[in-house]
């Protein structure tokens, strides 16, 4: 008996603090409606905005996590291009010299001019990015190559031209007073008139 009535008083303190958990449930949702301005019929389940409510805690940090690798990244690639400026000059000095690096060069030249990071993925993405760079390099200089041979030819054949006309020019100027010549040999000589003639002339 005595259990029994020991069970029933634990039953009874456990409704009445189920109910005590449930008024203040009830009223925690009726201020939260009414601090958000909405309809008091309706109530907000507390849960649901605390289940929100930390899921956005949990993107937030990870977009401050985000926000700092990138920060990080950008600041290592700045550190990166200052200290290593004087490979760029390097690099800018050949290719103004008019020579030409090779392939197996260009290798050379990164592994003794940049430090290498310690991630391999971004060991071999500025790797690419440089290769890159220098084939576009290449090609560019082969262009200019090809053009400066182009406008070689044209500068030859211009020469060519102008030579020929100018020797046209001379031939035909020589045509013409050669015609000059021609026409006046060809022009009749007038009479010597007699002294007798002229004086009749005179008179009229």
């Amino acid at each position: 008996d005595n259990d029994l009535k020991l069970i029933v008083c634990q039953k009874e303190e456990l409704e009445i603090e189920r109910d005590s958990f449930k008024t203040k449930y009830s009223k925690l949702n009726q201020e939260l409606n009414k601090m958000l301005n909405g309809n008091e019929k309706h109530v907000i389940d507390i849960e649901h905005i605390l289940s929100e409510n930390r899921y956005l805690k949990v993107k937030m940090n990870e977009l401050v996590q985000e926000k700092n690798y990138a920060l990080a990244n950008a600041s290592k690639y700045k550190d990166l291009l200052q200290t290593h400026r004087s490979a760029y000059n390097r690099l800018g000095k050949v290719q103004s010299s008019g020579t030409v690096l090779t392939h197996k060069q260009v290798q050379n030249l990164l592994k003794q001019s940049y430090l290498v990071p310690a991630s391999p993925e971004i060991d071999n993405d500025l790797r690419s990015i440089a290769e890159a760079l220098y084939e576009n390099l290449k090609d560019k200089n082969v262009t200019i190559t090809h053009q400066r041979k182009t406008n070689k030819v044209l500068a030859s054949r211009v020469a060519e031209l102008e030579k020929l006309l100018a020797e046209t020019s001379f031939s035909s100027k020589s045509d013409q007073t050669n015609t000059l010549i021609n026409l006046l040999d060809r022009t009749p000589t007038p009479p010597i008139l007699d002294s007798a003639t002229s004086q009749f002339i005179n008179s009229l």
